[in-house]
């Protein structure tokens, strides 16, 4: 060998088909750069195959650091061996100081434009320094994540093709250029309905985001944002105290309602995250005191959400768009609008597979479906907001109805309410049982008129338990008929008439029912 001489043992030097380190035994190694035959057989070779020394700095096909572990690095500004594998990137792959993500925070970007970076959700991308909320023609109901330098409703809604705007207790409609109404600012802590004469894209740009917004709560029910630029789960966004003190929230065409159970509080129903961009109603007790400020948790932008198995907004969402019903069953959306939660439904005394709808009906007008999701699907029912497309829909103290649509064969079956249903008022939440067999009553009753005030027709409700002689008349303050609307045998049921009183004066009017030796009476008044 190159060097060796008769004062070396034999191979001692290098023996690169046989001895490399003098222990007699045979191996087969490369020859290194540095390597001796004081190394181990192939010590100074990483597990690549390639020697220490040489490529011992860096190794992009290799291992980079020592650790006996493949990677495939790159060559980024500081990398060597002394790195953990790929610590020296960032998580777009790309080297810190370079294209990627700029200020470490994990989200890519590709150059911070504000203070906090491009790192907030709002739906496709992370930024939360310019945000977009796309609307549909009809009825928004929005809020903004960003707070633009100008937050008069002229300057954020110039240009678009808006019919009105409607907060909490406050309202705006464009004349020319200009807004008119006691609503004049869009402030980050309150939604807002935006009613669209067609379909647009909101654009808002800021300096910083929303993310310290502060809320306090009055009584009944708050409109307010959701400030955060990217989607969080109720459970998740809201400190314990919020969680236990509002009843209901209610987004638009959606809404969820408080369970406390042994595992802790529980939101149910089609509304499980609030999104960048919308607005919600938080619904509380109407004798609550004010609720000490409180901010949305913010524990960082987070590029996806895990889906929840059961009953989750996710499941809802996209069972509906796949599974179709009819177009005569749809409905428009309306600035009011109350929900009715299912905690039950049997038809023939069986409970039903999901993918089936239930549709909700004022009279035989529909305003609202949702499909069944188990336990808890919150049915929509909208109200008439005083605009043409949502006349004939729910009034103050009316009583919805349902009926089950077979997704498959397109069978309508009629639903009965098990039980007792409160009367439909806006942002109003209830639980309800449904079943397909008709509820015999247990009494005489004479159900509240809907609606009441009315102009010119409410619709009577009263149940019999038996079948009985019914006389059902409606009297003017002064004791004289002026309608009747029942009078004969009828079986055991509930019964809905309605009156039109289109040719008689305002005023008091009362109803009159006589069901076998019960005699029922309530006020209704006509309202011209």
């Amino acid at each position: 060998c190159s060097g060796g001489n008769s004062g070396h043992e034999a191979n001692s030097e290098k023996d690169c088909n046989g001895d490399c380190d003098g222990t007699a035994t045979l191996d087969d190694c490369e020859v290194c750069s540095g390597g001796a035959t004081g190394l181990t057989p192939d010590a100074d070779k990483d597990d690549c195959g390639v020697c220490f020394g040489g490529n011992a700095s860096q190794d992009c096909n290799g291992d980079c650091d020592g650790t006996a572990t493949l990677d495939d690095c790159d060559i980024c500004s500081g990398g060597n061996s002394g790195h953990v594998a790929n610590s020296d990137k960032d998580a777009c792959g790309d080297c810190f100081g370079e294209v990627g993500d700029s200020d470490g925070d994990t989200y890519c970007d590709t150059i911070d434009t504000c203070e906090g970076g491009d790192d907030a959700y709002n739906g496709t991308e992370f930024d939360y320094c310019n945000a977009s909320i796309v609307f549909s023609e009809g009825n928004n109901l929005i809020s903004l994540p960003v707070s633009p330098s100008d937050n008069s409703v002229s300057s954020v809604f110039e240009g678009l093709d808006i019919i009105g705007l409607i907060g909490e207790g406050a309202a705006a409609i464009p004349i020319g250029n200009e807004y008119f109404g006691s609503l004049q600012t869009v402030d980050a802590d309150k939604g807002l309905w935006v009613q669209a004469a067609s379909a647009g894209t909101l654009s808002v740009s800021s300096d910083s985001a929303n993310d310290d917004v502060s809320y306090t709560l009055h009584s009944s029910n708050n409109l307010i944002s959701y400030a955060l630029s990217y989607p969080q789960y109720i459970e998740d966004a809201l400190p314990g105290f919020v969680q236990e003190d509002v009843f209901a929230i209610v987004g638009a065409g959606k809404a969820a309602i408080r369970l406390n159970t042994s595992l802790g509080v529980d939101f149910v129903g089609s509304l499980q995250q609030f999104q960048s961009g919308e607005g919600y109603w938080f619904a509380r007790s109407a004798d609550s005191d004010d609720l000490a400020p409180f901010s949305y948790n913010n524990p960082g932008p987070a590029p996806m959400l895990a889906v929840s198995p059961n009953n989750s907004e996710d499941n809802f969402a996209s069972n509906e768009r796949t599974i179709q019903i009819s177009d005569k069953y749809d409905y428009v959306q309306s600035t009011k609008q109350g929900f009715y939660f299912v905690e039950s439904l049997l038809i023939d005394g069986e409970q039903i597979s999901n993918n089936d709808w239930i549709i909700s009906y004022n009279d035989n007008v529909v305003v609202g479906s949702r499909m069944w999701n188990g336990a808890y699907t919150d049915i929509p029912a909208m109200g008439n907001d005083s605009s043409l497309e949502t006349a004939g829909y729910m009034e103050a103290d009316g009583i919805p109805t349902f009926k089950l649509l077979n997704s498959q064969t397109g069978e309508l079956t009629s639903l009965y309410v098990d039980g007792v249903i409160d009367p439909w008022s806006n942002n109003g939440v209830s639980i309800i049982s449904l079943t397909s067999t008709p509820v015999i009553p247990e009494e005489v009753t004479l159900n509240g008129s809907y609606p009441n005030p009315f102009n010119p027709s409410t619709t009577i409700s009263f149940s019999i338990p038996v079948e009985m002689n019914v006389d059902l008349k409606v009297y003017d303050i002064r004791g004289r008929m002026v309608g009747e609307l029942m009078n004969g045998m009828k079986a055991a049921d509930n019964y809905q008439v309605s009156w039109d009183a289109n040719q008689f004066a305002s005023g008091v009017y009362l109803v009159r029912l006589v069901a076998g030796a019960e005699v029922h009476t309530q006020k209704i008044m006509l309202v011209k």
